[in-house]
């Protein structure tokens, strides 16, 4: 049993649309004749693609573990037993101690145990580069619920039930 998904579908979209968008500028400002625009949307153009392809990677999640996929290639794998937390965590650590105002939720996946600093640390400095995530939905974290068998960490989650 195994599910594959976007890191995040949302911003994949936004992301690819945006890059696409700059791209079209840059082109017509290329045959415009307008080269200091151009540079300007394909620097743009370039830095939505780096983040289309961060949240286009593919998450399989299955029995033996966690699999980051980009283009099919495997750049990510981490077995349950590597694991030592898996989590829920909401990006807006500022919310002023209003526990409604969580921003994005995401599941995440550590190798390292972590204390609330460390979880404080990580969402500010989003998205963390030695572990693997994907956005949070209630699917989503009920099927890794069932494969993991691991116990959930929230943090900063408002009223979420984990």
């Amino acid at each position: 049993m195994e599910q594959t998904y976007f890191v995040s579908p949302r911003e994949f979209a936004v992301s690819a649309a945006t890059a696409a968008g700059s791209a079209a500028i840059a082109v017509i400002c290329i045959i415009l004749g307008r080269y200091l625009s151009a540079l300007v949307f394909a620097v743009i153009t370039l830095v939505f693609l780096k983040m289309t392809l961060d949240a286009g990677a593919r998450l399989s999640v299955g029995q033996t573990g966690i699999t980051r996929r980009l283009f099919g290639k495997i750049t990510h794998q981490i077995s349950w037993e590597e694991l030592s937390e898996v989590g829920i965590a909401g990006s807006k650590v500022f919310n002023k101690g209003n526990p409604a105002k969580t921003g994005t939720v995401y599941i995440y996946f550590s190798k390292d145990p972590m204390d609330d600093q460390e979880r404080f640390n990580m969402m500010l400095k989003w998205p963390p580069k030695d572990k693997l995530y994907l956005s949070y939905n209630k699917s989503r974290l009920d099927f890794v619920k069932t494969v993991s068998g691991k116990e959930i960490t929230g943090y900063n989650i408002g009223k979420l039930k984990v």
